[in-house]
């Protein structure tokens, strides 16, 4: 899939181009964005719109909630937009004094194809983009697992790398739906030493493992959410 995308789409304004933004609005607006946003749906082309969480300690006043969108429409009906977005929701574009920029566009797109991969990388989206389209843009590489783990973890990675093997590189592993293939991988590493483990061990050795496997935002949250419940219930055994 090359960049040239008017070789593809037939631009209807001549001035229509892809736009890339985010606002940092909490996951339950949802219905009002998506009211607003089609409310000038004769004024956009195609469009992908995302529910995100940040990992890094951005928007912090959503807990890392916010939007994405990628979109072909005018500069004019962007402002628009983005204006009534900004209105409601009292949203900051400057991360001065303290504050947090809270909506912002993406000024250099080098690749339209590999943002909007970006954009549904999570796979929490909405788009009008067809099926077969859907599909070419999830084979694009937009993300890969972290290998980084220490000496102690040998055995949770090694595990890791037998379970990524033949998986398509941008799969994402979920903590239950997965359990059963983690489970029969880590006995299998264990083999006949796997008497000397108990429960315990086990669950420290699935948590070790899920942790190294490439995940959703939202599953990332959801695993880390179990551990916070674990704490703060003063239970330090998962």
């Amino acid at each position: 899939m090359n960049n040239e995308l008017s070789d593809y789409y037939e631009f209807i304004q001549p001035d229509r181009q892809f736009v890339a933004f985010f606002i940092a609005v909490n996951h339950f607006e949802e219905y009002e964005i998506y009211k607003i946003f089609n409310e000038y749906q004769n004024e956009i082309g195609k469009y992908v719109i995302a529910k995100e969480i940040a990992l890094d300690g951005t928007h912090v006043q959503t807990n890392g909630e916010h939007f994405h969108f990628v979109a072909e429409m005018t500069i004019k009906t962007y402002h628009k937009l983005t204006k009534r977005f900004k209105e409601k929701y009292k949203l900051n574009g400057s991360a001065k004094g303290g504050k947090t920029k809270q909506y912002g566009k993406v000024n250099d797109i080098k690749d339209i194809s590999r943002m909007i991969a970006y954009c549904m990388k999570d796979g929490d989206f909405q788009t009008n983009l067809s099926a077969d389209e859907v599909e070419q843009y999830k084979k694009i590489s937009f993300k890969k697992p972290e290998k980084k783990v220490k000496d102690k973890d040998e055995f949770c990675r090694r595990v890791a790398n037998y379970l990524t093997k033949g998986v398509r590189e941008d799969y994402t592993w979920t903590y239950e739906g997965d359990a059963e293939k983690i489970v029969d991988a880590i006995l299998k590493h264990l083999g006949m030493v796997a008497k000397i483990f108990d429960e315990q061990k086990i669950r420290q050795f699935y948590n070790g493992v899920f942790n190294m496997l490439n995940k959703t935002n939202r599953e990332y949250t959801d695993f880390r959410n179990r551990f916070l419940y674990v704490i703060t219930q003063k239970n330090f055994y998962l």
